[in-house]
């Protein structure tokens, strides 16, 4: 595990995984720390929940990486693009996929295809039908393992991510609720970076380094009045947005990027974000997201 701090140059930088750099000075990423240590020493189930351009995606190979025992693929399902059938999918073991299922599923790699990880990306998207067979093939795999047909180490692990909260989608009879205890051993919250803005000067560093050796464009430091500005900003997109306009900055310069696609100076003021708080392009922070 590799903090900003530990990277001693771009070189360096250039070549780390972005799963491998854990960054938390805040309290809600220290809690979110401990929970993945946790998780990472099991096999249950875990649902990631958070807003657009949190890092679900990237905790979820995180998880997938560090978790001892899973020496097979890392399998990231759309789950939109699923139509009516798990007929690419096993849920007991994980096949190499062939590429008539490449649209649907994204195969990291091709290890062992006893074990591994199988990450249902906005789970909330798989219509009933899906949703009554992912049960019942999850109550199965739970039966072969009780019966000793199926061991712990040769089984899958589920990761889900979901931006709204699954739990709220049972309420609303949109999700099963069998299907929702099964995946959600364990529920990890992902909280959105305005909700942890110590978090932002680190995060740009390692994005303005990132970014400058994959570029390789002149390493120049991020200017102070712009890293005051990027604090005030309730960045939307969260990280991945973040990500995206430092990018730009180091390869366009830091005086012709702008903060959102409404901004109309770099500033956005307070005033500016006010009324779009109002409108609702914005939510404030005690308002769930998305």
């Amino acid at each position: 595990m590799i903090e900003v701090n530990q990277v001693c140059s771009n070189r360096l930088l250039s070549d780390v995984p972005p799963e491998w750099v854990l960054f938390g000075k805040s309290l809600a990423m220290q809690d979110l720390k401990h929970k993945l240590v946790r998780v990472c020493s099991t096999s249950v189930s875990v649902l990631l929940q958070g807003e657009v351009g949190v890092g679900k995606s990237l905790l979820s190979r995180f998880i997938h990486k560090y978790s001892p025992g899973l020496e097979g693929p890392y399998m990231r399902v759309n789950c939109s693009a699923l139509s009516s059938s798990l007929d690419c999918l096993d849920l007991f073991a994980l096949p190499k996929l062939s590429r008539t299922h490449c649209s649907c599923c994204e195969a990291t790699e091709n290890r062992s295809p006893h074990s591994g990880t199988l990450f249902f990306d906005q789970v909330s998207d798989l219509n009933p039908r899906l949703q009554y067979q992912v049960t019942n093939a999850l109550a199965e795999r739970d039966l072969a393992k009780m019966s000793h047909q199926c061991s712990e180490g040769k089984g899958v692990r589920i990761i889900s991510a979901n931006i709204r909260s699954l739990r709220e989608e049972v309420k609303l009879g949109r999700f099963r609720r069998q299907l929702f205890y099964r995946l959600a051993v364990v529920t990890i919250d992902v909280p959105p970076l305005r909700n942890r803005v110590e978090d932002i000067p680190d995060l740009i560093e390692y994005f303005r380094l990132r970014y400058t050796a994959k570029l390789n464009v002149t390493n120049r430091p991020f200017p102070a009045d712009l890293r005051s500005r990027a604090l005030s900003y309730r960045w939307p997109g969260n990280i991945r947005e973040l990500e995206s306009f430092v990018r730009g900055c180091v390869l366009l310069g830091y005086d012709r990027c702008t903060f959102g696609e409404a901004a109309s100076a770099i500033g956005c003021s307070r005033e500016w974000e006010s009324r779009c708080c109002g409108s609702g392009a914005f939510r404030t922070k005690g308002q769930p997201g998305n």
